[in-house]
């Protein structure tokens, strides 16, 4: 359920109302005295009728423009407050399989990914994308009361095995950002082992039409760390040098994207969220909207759009849940 809010900059709605009650005293102070005056001048239907006119006119301008600035402003949930903002946690995750061997740092179970889904149902929390963050930032459509963002990195083929059929059984969305160079890898040599496999494209076709999945932009080639570590700036290299090899890998992803899925990826997320300041002015070039890092942190969203990159996210791992990670930001 989408929940508007009722925020307005007070000081410029106050500022117009002082000017429509100094109108109205005005009007009401000419009929009662220019009036009367008039009257005995011989002027007074053309004097009142010019002089109304002006004053309806600056009336009815003034109030379309409270009109405007209402309708215009941030749209936040109920009882939230301007200056704080919207909290939105963004999860990360990465791989789940059942094996319970394999659980580590970046591996959990399906059952704990199906923990994580009920804890959060049972406290009221609602899945959103990343485009859900865009339009609240750049057009005021409003955000749930309680959001969170689900995101899963690199792209493997058990998210699609495990974590879809959870997030159509709790009626949840996720993020999943997908690397072009192991995309492409297993499109050309399709294998499905849940253990170490990545998705085609034409399983991201199908993880689009599910209606549950949102895919992003991890890279087409940077996800390594043998000359780099992801898309950070090498030793020695000039920014030229490193603005120019970051903008050709991403755009390369970004036309992958575009003609394999139908559009491209309106967010970049950091490999390894390692982060140059010399990629923010790339990434802003590109035309991305929004950005995600790796940095630990719980994010507060007033609607500005700088606050849209390098959003900071939770790693999700298997000795740390959903419910853990809260109660660590004093989010219960």
């Amino acid at each position: 359920m989408l929940v508007r809010g009722d925020f307005y900059e007070k000081n410029r709605v106050s500022d117009i109302m002082s000017f429509l009650s100094g109108s109205v005293c005005v009007l009401f102070g000419m009929c009662r005295n220019g009036a009367s005056y008039r009257i005995h001048q011989g002027g007074i239907f053309m004097f009142l009728t010019i002089r109304l006119k002006k004053l309806f006119a600056a009336l009815f301008c003034a109030a379309l423009l409270v009109c405007g600035f209402a309708g215009t402003q941030r749209i936040l949930p109920a009882g939230t407050d301007p200056e704080e903002g919207v909290t939105v946690p963004i999860m990360m995750y990465h791989s789940v399989l059942k094996n319970p061997a394999s659980s580590g740092t970046y591996v959990i179970s399906p059952n704990a990914l199906e923990a994580d889904l009920k804890f959060l149902s049972e406290q009221g929390y609602q899945t959103v994308v990343m485009q859900d963050l865009i339009d609240f930032c750049k057009e005021k459509k409003p955000l749930p009361e309680k959001p969170v963002v689900l995101t899963f990195d690199d792209g493997y083929l058990n998210n699609m095995t495990y974590a879809l059929p959870l997030l159509e059984q709790y009626n949840a969305k996720a993020v999943i950002s997908i690397v072009g160079e192991y995309t492409d890898l297993y499109t050309k040599t399709p294998d499905e082992h849940v253990s170490y496999a990545h998705l085609s494209w034409e399983h991201c076709r199908k993880l689009q039409k599910s209606g549950r999945i949102e895919l992003q932009n991890h890279s087409d080639l940077l996800h390594h760390l043998k000359s780099r570590k992801g898309s950070f700036k090498k030793s020695g290299e000039s920014t030229v040098q490193y603005q120019e090899m970051l903008s050709e890998d991403l755009n390369n992803m970004q036309k992958k994207m575009l003609q394999e899925l139908g559009a491209p990826a309106n967010t970049y997320t950091y490999p390894y969220g390692s982060i140059a300041n010399d990629s923010i002015p790339v990434i802003r070039a590109l035309g991305f909207s929004a950005s995600l890092s790796c940095c630990e942190g719980i994010n507060k969203l007033t609607g500005s759009e700088e606050e849209l990159f390098l959003l900071k996210r939770c790693l999700r791992s298997d000795r740390r849940s959903v419910e853990k990670i809260f109660h660590e930001f004093h989010l219960i």
